[in-house]
């Protein structure tokens, strides 16, 4: 009888333990713009030419969230993309600082690749769970693997992500 009553403690705690940590994530991981805020709202180049960021021929703009437990996780990623792209210009915002310009962004961390006069892609850096590198959306585009016929504003995809009500 013993036996039985520790073992269903055992699986007890284990899918409660599961079920919290599952929620945990959740908070985390989902679709980068659930509320389909560039819908309505798109971000555009007229909003990002407010900034006051030189941008040269291929820009990548790091927004981030220090406030993100996913921040730690797209630091890393974005040295490693600092040390594989060094002839494109790296420049870190933070997601407070653009919403200083009238620029509110659905989730944080993400980033803009713009090129003369175009925004070419905004949203998160990777596809998945993981908040690294796991999933690469960011480095087929800027590597040319991937060509797009315009601006893409990534809202859909499933990303780890802390969302800016």
């Amino acid at each position: 009888m013993k036996v039985i009553v520790a073992s269903l403690l055992m699986i007890s705690w284990l899918l409660g333990s599961g079920w919290l940590l599952w929620l945990d994530q959740q908070a985390l991981f989902g679709e980068f713009d659930p509320n389909r805020q560039w819908q309505h709202a798109p971000l555009t180049m007229a909003q990002l030419s407010g900034l006051s960021v030189e941008t040269a021929d291929n820009t990548l703009i790091h927004v981030q969230n220090p406030a993100c437990r996913c921040h730690n996780e797209h630091s890393n990623h974005i040295q490693q993309l600092q040390q594989q792209y060094p002839d494109i210009q790296h420049v870190k915002v933070s997601i407070q600082q653009l919403a200083e310009h009238g620029i509110h962004l659905p989730a944080a961390p993400m980033t803009i690749w713009l090129q003369p006069e175009q925004l070419r892609y905004a949203g998160p850096y990777s596809a998945g769970a993981s908040c690294g590198q796991g999933g690469n959306l960011l480095e087929p585009l800027l590597a040319g693997d991937i060509a797009l016929a315009g601006s893409w504003l990534n809202s859909e995809t499933s990303s780890c992500r802390c969302l800016n009500s």
